[in-house]
Order: C-alpha cells, then sequence, then structure tokens
C-alpha cells in the first residue's frame, strides 16, 4: 500500500461510503486488474497490476466486514492523529499475508483438494457395504436356490 493511502483511497469511495457502494466499487477495479485480465501485458506491468489488484482485494475485505471497518476506522484515527506517539505503532493490523490475499480472488477449482481416493473412513465404509451384501448373498443364495427349485417344480406338476 502506498503511503499515505487509505483503504478508501484505494477503492476510490468516501469513509462515509455505503456497504454496496464499497462493493461496487471493488467489482469495477476488479474487472479492471483481475490477473485473468492480464494476458497481453508484459511481465512486469502483470505484477504491478496483481499486487494493486492485492491491494484492492485487502482493502475490500476489511471495509466489507462493519466490525473490521470499525477497527481500521479507529486505527486510521490514531494514525492520522497520535502519529507523533512513540507507543503507537503506524503498522498496518489488517495487512494479511500474500497468500490469504490471493486466496480472495482465486477461483475455486486452484483450492486444495481431498485426494482422489478419498479418506480411509470412506474407504472403510465402502468396503464395509461391499461385504455386507457379500455376506447376505453367501447366507441365502442356498434358500433361494431351494425356492427357485420349488417353483420350478410346482409349474411342472401343474
Amino acid at each position: 500500500m502506498a503511503v499515505g493511502s487509505t483503504y478508501y483511497d484505494i477503492l476510490g469511495v468516501s469513509k462515509e461510503a455505503s456497504s454496496e457502494e464499497i462493493r461496487k466499487a471493488y467489482k469495477s477495479l476488479a474487472m479492471k486488474y483481475h490477473p485473468d485480465r492480464l494476458n497481453g501485458l508484459p511481465a512486469s506491468q502483470q505484477a504491478s497490476m496483481t499486487e494493486k489488484m492485492k491491494e484492492i482485494t485487502n482493502a475490500y475485505t476489511t471495509l466489507k466486514d462493519e466490525n473490521l471497518r470499525k477497527k481500521y476506522d479507529n486505527q486510521l484515527y490514531m494514525q492520522q492523529n497520535f502519529s507523533g506517539n512513540s507507543s503507537f505503532s503506524a503498522g498496518d493490523p489488517f495487512q494479511r499475508s500474500s497468500q490469504q490475499r490471493y486466496h480472495f480472488y482465486t477461483y475455486r477449482s486452484s483450492r486444495p483438494r481431498a485426494s482422489a481416493g478419498g479418506s480411509l473412513l470412506h474407504v472403510l465404509i465402502t468396503f464395509g457395504i461391499i461385504a455386507l451384501f457379500l455376506a447376505i448373498a453367501l447366507i441365502f443364495w442356498p434358500i433361494l436356490l431351494i425356492l427357485f427349485l420349488l417353483s420350478i417344480l410346482r409349474i411342472r406338476m401343474r
């Protein structure tokens, strides 16, 4: 984030902006800076625009949540009015790691998934169901065979 810029400046909204205005500003900026739209640009320009998108996403995720927005506004107030106080840290408490920021504008398909084989529990349940059907078939097959033969004999006796 550039020195002196706030999340409101990044999104281009006022401090009094509603959640709807913040959402609209984010969507328009996301359409402009989203990594999928950067295919034809040089690598250096792609990198700077990706960083810009990370800043936009970080700003949006903070300002869309009312509790985080109140905390951010209080932090911003403290920075603007008491920046000379040495006991106050001027760091950004809302700064997220690059992995957390990147997560908000990636496709769901890029998220980590469970292995193709499924969990051990699913394998055990499937094996148990198959074993149950086999046991039932082994126990009842002689009875079913006798019933089948009796039904054939009854048809022939008539």
